[in-house]
């Protein structure tokens, strides 16, 4: 009889055991990682940047990664931030960020508010980035709200950059 509990407690524990490690795989997901986007990078043939206080397209972009957060460094204040849980990041100026995963990169969106009565209220850039090995390639493209609320691709605008890895 004390064998037959001593069976049935040790075969509890194992269960028991088997059920904390489950509960702790669970909890530990494995995290994304968006760490091969992390560095700085050079434009790969270089091009003739637009004058203004804020280009878009520069030659050379710094990407900072975190576990929450990607941030883009044009060379001019403010970083842009992109918060990994789609959470929108104000970076003044009626300018807003967001991010959402795509197959084999990240969208990394920039939302520009205007005046609602104006024929395009908002402008919308949407960068998505992909990397192999130590090439960036950055997929753009411009698009701007209708009154109506519909999405209108402007003309001109899709723009495709590889990036190298500046070691």
């Amino acid at each position: 009889m004390n064998m037959r509990w001593a069976i049935l407690a040790l075969a509890g524990l194992a269960t028991m055991g088997q059920f904390a490690a489950s509960a702790q795989q669970a909890q530990g997901r494995v995290v994304e990682d968006f760490s091969v986007f992390a560095g700085r990078w050079q434009a790969d043939p270089p091009f003739q940047e637009l004058a203004g206080p804020k280009p878009r397209f520069v030659n050379t972009l710094v990407i900072g990664v975190t576990p929450s957060e990607i941030t883009i460094d044009r060379g001019y204040s403010p970083t842009e931030r992109y918060r990994l849980d789609g959470t929108p990041t104000h970076l003044g100026d009626n300018r807003t960020t967001s991010v959402v995963l795509v197959t084999d990169g990240v969208a990394l969106t920039t939302r520009r508010v205007r005046l609602a009565s104006q024929t395009y209220p908002a402008t919308i850039h949407t960068d998505v980035y992909r990397v192999e090995g130590d090439v960036l390639t950055m997929d753009s493209r411009r698009s701007q709200t209708q009154a109506d609320g519909t999405l209108v691709q402007m003309q001109g605008t899709r723009v495709t950059i590889a990036y190298r890895r500046i070691r």
